[in-house]
Order: C-alpha cells, then structure tokens, then sequence
C-alpha cells in the first residue's frame, strides 16, 4: 500500500515559458492539476518537497493549494526532467476520490537477483517491463510489484499472469506480456544493438517544455 503526503501549491499568476524559467530559478516546478470534476489548474511547487515524494511514488498526496478550504487528494500521473540536469522541470497532477478506482503505473522490483540459477548459468537478466498499469482504489495502490527470479533459468520468463498483486489490486496489461526472462549472453548482445539502432532514430532531446508550458 502506498505512503500518504502532503505538499503546498501556489496557483501561478501567468504562464509560459519565460515564468516557468523563472520558477525554476528559484527551485520550484510548475506543474498542472486536473481532472475530477472541476478545470485544470496551474500551479507551482517545491522541488525538493517533490524530489522527495518520488522516491516513494507511486503515492497518494495531499495537494494544499493555496486559497482551498481543504486538500485535494492526487496522484502524480507524469513529470519531465531536463535532458541535461535531469532535474524535475513539470509535473501532471490528477486529481483522485477515495472511493473511487484508479489507473497507475507501478514499477517492478526484481528480487534474488544473486542467487537466480539462469544468472549462475551465465544467463543474462532481459527486462521486458519495468512497470506495469494497476487498477485500484487509491488506499490499495501499491508502491512496487515484487517478482521473484530465484528459480528463473536460462530460457525461462515471467508473464504478467504470474505475478502476485494484493487483494482489490488488477494489473491492465495483457496476462501473456512479458516482464523477466532469462537469456544467454549472444541473444542479450543482439537485442541490446537493436534497442540501441531504433533509440538513434528517434530524438533523444526531452520536453523541456511541456506543449506551450501550461
């Protein structure tokens, strides 16, 4: 289950480009909130209140925007980070009901990574996921999957359909997706070039600034 914060927003005056510099200057990060029933809004928030939480996402905030009578509970659905810095430059917020579901992306975690008899064989660990959709009520949102590779070995893999979620939790990909296998070393090597020729095609510069900036 996921930990539960809280952070202050200030609604931003303007927006744009050049005051998103400007906050960023001053180590904060704009940032949108929306859905629910009411309209998106603009607002801006610590850096490092928000560097902090991310460490524990996914995770339920309480969001205190200034001028609100009581906080709005959200989700961080994306954020980018500045291709040179790798700092936090915006963040999505979506809002979120208690009892309602919701969608997330969780990350897998792998375990007994050592002692994996395909990896003593002179396997080669192939991530095929590294997070997958969950769909859930927020207080049963998971902070990770755990997927155990001990007994994995060279040519065995781990489907969505084997991994164990927590009662009240479904993963949305399909059950024939999949997250772990085991490889020998060539296959590994040969997959690593193509992964590597398909990323030169594509631009690797980030957003750094999401549509128009808010």
């Amino acid at each position: 289950m996921s930990e539960k914060f809280s952070i202050v927003a200030h609604r931003r005056e303007r927006t744009g480009k050049g005051d998103a510099r400007k906050l960023r200057a001053r180590g904060l990060i704009p940032a949108v909130v929306y859905g629910g029933d009411r309209e998106p809004e603009h607002v801006y928030v610590d850096r490092i209140t928000i560097t902090r939480i991310l460490h524990h996402e996914p995770t339920i905030i309480d969001l205190n925007i200034e001028g609100d009578k009581s906080a709005t509970p959200v989700i961080i659905r994306t954020f980018d980070r500045d291709p040179l810095t790798d700092e936090i430059i915006h963040l999505d917020f979506q809002r979120v009901k208690m009892d309602e579901e919701i969608s997330a992306f969780v990350p897998i975690v792998l375990v007994n990574e050592e002692i994996c008899k395909g990896v003593k064989e002179g396997g080669i660990i192939q991530h095929g996921l590294r997070e997958v959709e969950v769909e859930c009520l927020p207080r049963d949102l998971p902070t990770h999957i755990e997927v155990d590779i001990k007994d994995l070995e060279i040519g065995d893999s781990i489907k969505i359909a084997d991994l164990k979620v927590p009662e009240g939790v479904r993963i949305a990909e399909s059950p024939d997706e999949i997250v772990v296998s085991i490889v020998p070393p060539a296959i590994y090597e040969e997959a690593e070039e193509a992964e590597e020729a398909e990323a030169a095609e594509v631009p690797t510069v980030a957003e750094t600034e999401r549509k128009a900036e808010d």
